[in-house]
């Protein structure tokens, strides 16, 4: 099981329909890919059946073994096109650190959905290690 499909699990036990992640360190975590954004959008979207990754072309991501690249120029709106992966009516997370300015854009978007801190999620996915993640280590 992929880490991408240890969240999953998670999710589905705490009743979350999708979880929009965008803390580089969690992101470097599920994906493997490493990104220093600044400012720009960056974010890992989970739902049960998909894993979208937002990254701005600057920063030249064009593999993901386990989410879909979803490339953005700036000037684009990745936060409009995020918003609109959510499944309808639903219970959704974020990570808890995730930009007041993101989240209230996203709230506004998408009044529909019920919004929650899911950071938590992601730590208990990185707190239990796998065999091959301990040989790592």
């Amino acid at each position: 099981m992929n880490r991408i499909e240890k969240l999953r699990s998670e999710m589905k036990k705490s009743g979350l329909a999708a979880l929009l992640l965008t803390q580089p360190m969690s992101i470097a975590y599920l994906t493997g890919v490493k990104v220093a954004p600044g400012e720009r959008f960056f974010a890992l979207y989970v739902d049960e059946r998909n894993a979208k990754l937002f990254v701005n072309v600057l920063f030249s991501v064009t593999e993901c073994a386990d989410a879909e690249i979803q490339s953005y120029k700036d000037g684009d709106d990745p936060l409009k096109a995020a918003a609109e992966a959510f499944p309808e009516n639903s219970a959704c997370g974020v990570d808890g650190l995730m930009p007041a300015k993101l989240l209230l854009r996203l709230q506004a978007l998408r009044s529909d959905l019920k919004f929650t801190d899911g950071g938590a999620l992601t730590a208990l996915v990185r707190m239990y290690k796998d065999k091959d993640e301990q040989a790592k280590m």
